[in-house]
């Protein structure tokens, strides 16, 4: 038997890669700007992340960079964990279908359907 719901079981992947994608892309960024910001602010020049604009000089410390490095890495972590849960959202919902479909065979008298590596046991694991 064929899997049901091939696009949602995609969505799903997607969801997770692109969660994990988001999330080391992020901490990446994070790093490089705290470290830019912390070093350009330590020679107390603007540096190459704000260009040729015109900064106060209370932007051009230290602490400017590691708080922005601090709020992107805060960022990513949410974008992260918005696009994990998306994705096992999806996934409640395709496991509660099947364990409905599953009771309802069970109940009308069809017996199961064949065990899955999806399905999850009741009695939970044994040991000898």
């Amino acid at each position: 038997m064929a899997e049901p719901f091939r696009a949602l079981r995609l969505t799903i992947i997607l969801a997770r890669v692109f969660g994990w994608v988001a999330f080391i892309l992020g901490v990446t960024l994070a790093i490089l700007v705290a470290t830019l910001g912390f070093l350009q602010g330590a020679a107390g020049t603007p540096g190459l992340m704000l260009g040729n604009w015109q900064v106060p000089a209370y932007l051009t410390n230290p602490v400017t960079g590691l708080i922005l490095g601090i709020a992107i890495l805060i960022g990513a972590i949410l974008h992260f964990i918005g696009a994990f849960a998306f994705g096992e959202w999806i996934a409640l919902f395709l496991t509660i279908e099947r364990n409905t479909r599953e009771t309802v065979y069970y109940l009308r008298g069809e017996g199961e359907l064949a065990a899955s590596a999806e399905s999850a046991s009741w009695e939970g694991s044994e040991q000898a």
